[in-house]
């Protein structure tokens, strides 16, 4: 069953205005693209996604487990897509740090899977019921070893939707592990969406030249799969060459298709003399802060990227063109580290449990225009 008939099997107006909350739009974009297994345990402030699943999929002749933990859960959902089926999982900071041992296997396999994580506070159980933006690190390093992921972050109900149906044509394309990251905020958000008629591609098919089509457990084939260091014929080696050949794979099938991965969107950059780069729900303050600064005449430009990792660093050098950047996050300072690797930027970290204040972030830019402007 293909996108468009299963949100309209779910009786979803398309293409009209609906009123949605954003951890619902999650799951109506995983249906969308063919998500037909799911398997997690109930977290905050993720939960309603497993909830609306645990009802829709079985109606829709998919697979719906509820696991003992999210070490299973995860493990199910590579097992699963060894077979064929479109699988997904939705967690927050502490399931998902238990999930990063599998995330690895998941990788040497190069099973395609989307992992939900909507992020609230830590370390620890830190507070269940606010937001953070303090997984990014870990969404792209969590597990051990070299290895890419591709991290995809929403920042509204409506890119929720779009993004999650993405990570699915992106998890079959490149047969690897796609987290989305939204957090409380994009979560329990509600707003309005038009959620438009989406076909799902036959990706898996069609996989990129560094990987190759998968060979499914069940066809009838003799099948080896392994974490271990593996041959292109998937036999454990410890020769040096191959596994150079390996790694260069796993990493490459990512970094070689960064162009086409990387996506962004930007205000103001023409005349701008400071930029404001940010992602989620921080930018939703940072975007407004910027058009207030505009009327008051500051020329200040704004990038919004929904690709975390991997990053085109090509193109993030051309928009940014040597003007001063500041990454505004909710966290003390993630994804600016990563950020410095292609560019010159600063931080505009705010630690703490809620959106960042756009009054802060004028504050902020103001004393930094005054002393250089």
């Amino acid at each position: 069953m293909n996108g468009v008939n299963v949100l309209e099997k779910l009786n979803v107006p398309l293409g009209k205005p609906l009123y949605l909350q954003g951890n619902l739009a999650i799951a109506y974009g995983a249906l969308a693209a063919g998500c037909n297994f799911y398997a997690g345990y109930p977290i905050t402030p993720s939960s309603e996604i497993m909830h609306f699943m645990a009802e829709r999929i079985p109606k829709l002749g998919g697979v719906f487990i509820q696991a003992e933990d999210e070490l299973a859960a995860i493990n199910m959902l590579i097992g699963a897509s060894l077979t064929g089926a479109k699988p997904m999982t939705a967690t927050s900071g502490p399931g998902f740090s238990l999930m990063q041992e599998a995330i690895g296997l998941a990788v040497a396999y190069e099973a395609p899977i989307v992992i939900v994580n909507v992020m609230r506070t830590g370390p620890s159980t830190g507070i269940p019921t606010r937001l953070y933006q303090g997984d990014i690190i870990q969404a792209m390093r969590g597990s051990h070893g070299d290895y890419e992921t591709i991290v995809l972050a929403p920042h509204s109900v409506q890119t929720a939707f779009e993004i999650t149906f993405k990570a699915f044509e992106y998890a079959e394309k490149f047969r690897n592990p796609v987290i989305v990251l939204a957090d409380e905020t994009i979560g329990h958000l509600s707003e309005r969406v038009e959620l438009e008629p989406l076909e799902p591609k036959e990706s898996r098919k069609n996989p990129v030249p560094e990987t190759s089509p998968m060979i499914l457990l069940g066809e009838g084939k003799n099948v080896f799969y392994t974490g271990l260091a593996h041959r292109e014929d998937g036999l454990p080696t410890i020769s040096i060459d191959a596994f150079e050949r390996y790694i260069n794979r796993l990493v490459n099938k990512i970094r070689n298709h960064a162009s086409e991965i990387f996506e962004y969107e930007t205000l103001y950059l023409e005349d701008a003399d400071v930029i404001l780069l940010s992602y989620g729900s921080a930018s939703r303050s940072a975007e407004y802060a910027v058009k207030k600064l505009r009327k008051e005449g500051k020329r200040v430009g704004f990038i919004r990227l929904f690709t975390l990792n991997p990053i085109d660093g090509d193109k993030l050098e051309k928009l940014v063109d040597g003007r001063k950047t500041f990454v505004v996050e909710s966290n003390a300072g993630q994804l600016v580290r990563i950020i410095n690797y292609y560019i010159d930027a600063d931080p505009m970290s705010f630690p703490i449990p809620e959106l960042p204040k756009p009054k802060e972030i004028i504050k902020r830019l103001k004393d930094y225009i005054r002393r250089f402007f």
